[in-house]
């Protein structure tokens, strides 16, 4: 009751008063103000207030969040500001978007048009897929010769194919075109989309520019999906709440207009990436260091990695007499069987019956016997080797699990391959990181130990070459305070 009162005072001050533009800092504020929540995700945008009509309000974080130690937002917040500065001249919306247009269930003769004016324009053009689980529902275009303008091209609905046969085939027949004739391409994540498309003979003849990978070579200390950077470079409000992962429920038109608005959000913050690059002179970087190594990138997702039977049953193996004499040198310990999985039952070995110092999680006080609070008391109490063997028994079960009982895909030539998805722009130092293929069923390579490594094979005709750069952040440290030697 007595924040309602509070929140009635807020709405009586705010009535009396209009002022021109309100800014909600941080998620309780934004709340009060408008029917939306999570302030990282809404910040920046122009929105208008549900508590009072035709009021104009714009979140952005609170300066005592950016002092603990999320320094980012300092520059993030400078920007928002300047909206803030911009809007508060005048009651109504200063900055937006001109109105878009979208095609949404198009005709054969609109998607085909949208794909020859690709092939003829020859101007960067912008292409992107949404899927429902692991199938390509639909893809958008939209081309820097058509401004404002998108399309969605279905293919999969939720009652079946969109298009007839002989249309589906000529959709793809002239995208294959479009990618071979139009070298421009660009989008958010193409190594993602493209993975898809790749299996319907679409294959680009170049990658003009990702935007994501741009922004991690201009500010790798940022977010770089497309939800942050829209909120940075254009005016739209935040939309990625509607989707990202589409399931059969979702209604057909929701997904269309969602992708259609990817569609004209990309350009606009790929112009306004490159421009910062360009400011910055970190074009030729970025080609060299990231663009360059996509197709790279692609072959590597096409080829995947095929696994050795042999190594997997003798690994398989070998991980199981390992996991039997761990755990019968605890249950000897013990006197007792034990699940080491069981948190109820490692609770009671540990703080009950050995009495070592009760863990609790920061955030719910609740008792824990997670990894960290385990290696803790580890690292206090280093005689007591009923904590070593059964961190030890738990390690031992999870390879089993995340690496040797792995459901994979099999391929029509009878092999078993490991599909995995290549992400240039993954880490802020420019390395490049591995994720879970969204295709395939597996397990992420980059989390493979050196070991289960022996199970996979490089593709016919390959070998797996490691390189590395001994004592790099040193050398790097050396190089920028000018050490001389």
């Amino acid at each position: 009751e007595e924040l309602i009162w509070w929140r009635e005072l807020l709405r009586l001050e705010l009535e009396k008063y209009r002022p021109n533009v309100l800014v909600a800092l941080g998620n309780e504020a934004l709340k009060a103000l408008t029917s939306c929540a999570g302030i990282t995700k809404w910040r920046g945008s122009i929105l208008e207030s549900s508590a009072i009509p035709q009021l104009k309000v714009i979140p952005s974080v609170r300066p005592a969040w950016i002092m603990r130690d999320n320094w980012e937002f300092y520059y993030i917040s400078i920007r928002d500001f300047k909206r803030v500065a911009a809007e508060s001249k005048s009651p109504e919306r200063q900055l937006k978007e001109p109105e878009d247009e979208f095609i949404i269930g198009p005709s054969i003769e609109q998607a085909v048009d949208w794909l020859n004016h690709i092939q003829e324009s020859k101007s960067p053009w912008y292409l992107d897929i949404e899927t429902r689980g692991d199938t390509l529902t639909c893809f958008g275009l939209s081309s820097d010769a058509r401004k404002g303008r998108a399309i969605c091209v279905p293919i999969q609905t939720t009652t079946g194919p969109y298009w007839s046969v002989d249309e589906e085939a000529a959709i793809w027949r002239e995208l294959s075109l479009a990618m071979g004739k139009n070298p421009y391409l660009r989008n958010q994540n193409i190594v993602y989309d493209l993975d898809y498309l790749l299996d319907h003979g679409c294959e680009p003849s170049g990658i003009d520019f990702d935007p994501m990978i741009g922004m991690n070579v201009a500010y790798p200390e940022f977010n770089k999906g497309l939800d942050f950077t829209t909120s940075i470079y254009t005016y739209y409000p935040y939309y990625k709440d509607e989707g990202k992962t589409w399931k059969k429920k979702v209604p057909d038109r929701k997904v269309w207009e969602y992708n259609c608005k990817d569609m004209v959000s990309t350009p606009k913050v790929s112009h306004g990436v490159l421009k910062d690059l360009s400011g910055d002179s970190l074009e030729e970087v970025c080609q060299k260091r990231s663009t360059a190594m996509l197709p790279i990138a692609i072959e590597m997702q096409r080829n995947r990695l095929r696994l050795n039977r042999g190594w997997h049953q003798k690994l398989a193996g070998l991980l199981m007499e390992e996991k039997f004499k761990v755990h019968s040198q605890l249950t000897e310990l013990l006197s007792k069987d034990i699940n080491v999985k069981s948190s109820i039952q490692v609770q009671k070995i540990i703080y009950d019956i050995l009495r070592l110092p009760v863990k609790k999680k920061r955030v719910t006080g609740n008792v824990t016997t997670a990894e960290n609070e385990l290696k803790e008391l580890r690292a206090a109490y280093p005689e007591c080797d009923v904590l070593t063997l059964i961190l030890k028994e738990r390690h031992l079960r999870t390879k089993e699990s995340n690496y040797i009982n792995v459901k994979f895909d099999n391929d029509p030539d009878g092999s078993v391959y490991l599909g995995y998805m290549a992400v240039i722009g993954g880490t802020k130092t420019g390395r490049w990181s591995f994720s879970h293929s969204p295709k395939w069923r597996g397990s992420s390579p980059q989390t493979v130990p050196h070991v289960m490594r022996l199970m996979y094979e490089p593709p016919e005709g390959s070998v797996f070459w490691q390189r590395d750069l001994s004592q790099a952040e040193v050398r790097i440290v050396a190089w920028l305070a000018d050490c001389k030697f």
